[in-house]
């Protein structure tokens, strides 16, 4: 008998996207979820530990998965379970310091795109029922865009129940939020990436 284990786990969730022999499993959701283009994802690098520390005295970061593109734009996730007041500061910590951690005195500011994704296992935005935000540095009165070097890309789990669409990103979120078995093997058909996930989740 097989038992399904839950893939908002930090442990589980981390073998399935913070691990090298599954990149193209990482690749596979790193598409559906962002809209980089596809060539970024044809070489990813893992940091592993996924941690960075600027300075010695600098509050320590320690991520789930930090993951750099074929043109080194970086890109944290994370799974989070339990709500608290302090995530949107913690959030936005960890995108200015994946950024700021690029350059040195002296250098010149050519930065990297940094891109966090925070699924979450509860109702993370009260403020509207989508499934998924993207946030960036835009006008409030005009919505014009300043700058898309830090994105904030929030997937939550808890806003599925009511979503009919079929999208490859929705795929990917019920596989995380499902606990029926019978559900993740017709996941698991879809497409070959599929099929490795399922592969990660039963034991």
């Amino acid at each position: 008998m097989s038992m399904l284990l839950k893939r908002t786990n930090y442990l589980i969730f981390k073998s399935i996207f913070g691990d090298e022999k599954n990149t193209d499993i990482l690749a596979s959701f790193l598409k559906a979820a962002l809209r980089l283009p596809d060539e970024e994802y044809s070489h990813l690098t893992l940091t592993n530990p996924a941690s960075t520390i600027a300075r010695v005295d600098d509050k320590t970061v320690v991520l789930d998965v930090k993951v750099y593109t074929k043109s080194r734009h970086i890109i944290n996730v994370e799974i989070q379970v339990a709500d608290s007041p302090e995530l949107r500061h913690r959030f936005a910590f960890y995108a200015s310091k994946l950024l700021t951690e690029q350059i040195y005195k002296g250098q010149s500011y050519q930065l990297k795109k940094v891109v966090g994704i925070i699924i979450t296992d509860f109702v993370f935005i009260p403020e509207n029922n989508a499934y998924h935000n993207v946030y960036q540095l835009h006008d409030a009165k005009t919505g014009s865009t300043f700058t898309d070097l830090i994105e904030i890309n929030t997937l939550e789990l808890k806003k599925l129940d009511h979503v009919k669409e079929e999208t490859p990103l929705l795929d990917w979120l019920r596989f995380l939020k499902t606990e029926d078995e019978v559900e993740l093997s017709q996941l698991a058909t879809k497409n070959k990436a599929s099929k490795g996930r399922h592969r990660c989740c039963l034991n």
